[in-house]
């Protein structure tokens, strides 16, 4: 039986199945440079095609010789050699991809400006829409395009990324294409306890302004996110934005730069964390409070049945008369007092945690003229670089209206 010309230039023989010659373009594939190699990449895309639709009963031409490409170099005016001159097909590629790029930098949506960009290079040669796909997996990697995530996901669908033949037949790029797709299934479990905390906001916003100093002192979160997440968070923020953040943290104080390294490296990246690992610390102390308690109230009550006290005794205990109550508050410290008047110049534990209570309370609402805000909020910060403000706090909408941020 005479073997088609197809099913030689795979390599198969005439009874090959579809497995077989899928299995064999990918093969032939890995060892073509599609970019440069145009005159083979086109033989084996025809021989591949015309391998399935004989598969499905249509008739296949013989193979039309294409041309040759420019493969020489130009002369110049003065007879030295000039550079070599690139592939007809590969030039019409990169001006596709300028031109979606320039559409993108005008405002069309992302899925429009594609459709239309590929609608035109389908109507070109045959080997036109190959050949800008790899440019424009090469874009979205190097982060050149606008709006990367937006156009990686028209281009999934247009390209049918999906198909893990497909993505077989792209060889590294495939590869690239699939960590992508993998670490987007698992983006919404894995930063669900990072919901609320001011630096996944912003990572999640693509803001590309540059981040203010407390913002940029959270640049240790967004390195253990990027740990988890190399391909995707470029995609999502842009390269540009990330770049602008890690020199925005680059320049502040060297204290200031290892204090948020500290942080980042001993606190939980997220207040759900933070309130997760919270139990756990409680339960490693050992004595609880409750029984405390509990054994203080019994040792009272032997010692008071001892000498001959009477529940009205008992009773008194634990209700003083009404003047002693009056001169027990009098002399407790309210922790109103430190936000009506000015916080205190000096910052330590005790006064870091009446400033929290009252903040995070019930009802409290932000002082009225803005340089108590502002002495507020410094004092707020001061308390959290210090360790004395808890971390998940930090997710309280009512701090931002003092410029304090995560």
């Amino acid at each position: 039986m005479d073997v088609p010309w197809y099913l030689q230039h795979l390599g198969l023989p005439a009874d090959a199945d579809q497995r077989a010659i899928k299995q064999a373009y990918a093969r032939q594939l890995k060892r073509l440079d599609t970019a440069n190699d145009i005159e083979g990449f086109t033989r084996l895309r025809q021989a591949y095609e015309a391998a399935l639709r004989a598969l499905e009963g249509e008739p296949v031409a013989a193979p039309a010789a294409p041309s040759p490409p420019p493969t020489g170099t130009a002369a110049s005016a003065s007879g030295a050699p000039a550079a070599p001159l690139e592939n007809p097909i590969v030039t019409q590629a990169r001006q596709a991809l300028a031109r979606l790029q320039q559409a993108l930098s005008s405002g069309t949506p992302p899925t429009a400006a594609l459709t239309d960009v590929l609608a035109a290079v389908r109507r070109g040669h045959l080997q036109l829409p190959a050949i800008f796909e790899c440019l424009l997996i090469d874009a979205l990697a190097s982060g050149a395009l606008d709006a990367p995530l937006e156009v990686f996901n028209a281009a999934r669908e247009a390209f049918d990324w999906m198909d893990v033949t497909r993505l077989a037949q792209l060889g590294p790029r495939g590869q690239w294409l699939q960590q992508v797709m993998h670490e987007q299934r698992h983006w919404e479990q894995a930063t669900a306890p990072c919901q609320g905390a001011g630096w996944f906001e912003r990572l999640i916003r693509g803001d590309r302004s540059p981040p203010d100093p407390d913002m940029a002192a959270q640049w240790p979160f967004v390195l253990q996110a990027l740990r988890l997440f190399p391909n995707l968070i470029p995609l999502r923020a842009g390269r540009p934005m990330l770049e602008a953040w890690q020199q925005a943290f680059a320049a502040l104080p060297e204290l200031q730069r290892g204090l948020a390294e500290e942080r980042a490296s001993a606190v939980p990246a997220s207040p759900a964390a933070y309130r997760r690992a919270q139990p756990r610390q409680r339960s490693r102390q050992g004595f609880p409070g409750w029984a405390f308690g509990v054994a203080v109230f019994f040792a009272l009550r032997m010692l008071l049945d001892l000498v001959g006290s009477h529940s009205s005794q008992i009773a008194s205990i634990w209700s003083p008369p009404p003047h002693q109550v009056a001169e027990q508050t009098a002399d407790v410290p309210r922790p109103v007092s430190l936000l009506v008047s000015a916080p205190p110049a000096t910052v330590d534990g005790p006064d870091c945690q009446r400033v929290e209570s009252r903040v995070h309370g019930q009802g409290w609402t932000p002082p009225a003229s803005d340089d108590e805000k502002r002495r507020l909020g410094h004092y707020i910060r001061q308390c959290v670089q210090l360790g004395y403000w808890p971390h998940w706090r930090m997710a309280d909408p009512r701090l931002a209206s003092l410029g304090v941020v995560l």
